[in-house]
């Protein structure tokens, strides 16, 4: 399966978007421009997917991450120093 466009994240009745691609970066400018912030309605997903496919475009949930270890961060925060 090819990498998706966009990928979101929902918090309840608010969803938060990820561009994944360049195409995904240009199309996250302008959701974001429309919406005036980093999240946007959940009710407003069906119309922003059906626009998006319409350019061409994909969007798919996000996969759920595990938080990071306590030594992942450590070679973070190294890396950051360095």
């Amino acid at each position: 399966m090819p990498k998706p466009d966009l990928t979101y994240r929902t918090d309840g009745m608010l969803l938060t978007l990820f561009p994944e691609t360049d195409a995904g970066t240009d199309a996250w400018d302008v959701i974001m421009d429309a919406y005036g912030g980093g999240t946007i309605p959940h009710a407003h997903l069906p119309s922003i997917r059906l626009q998006l496919k319409e350019a061409g475009m994909t969007i798919h949930k996000a996969r759920r991450r595990n938080p990071a270890t306590a030594a992942e961060i450590g070679v973070l925060l190294a890396e950051l120093g360095d």
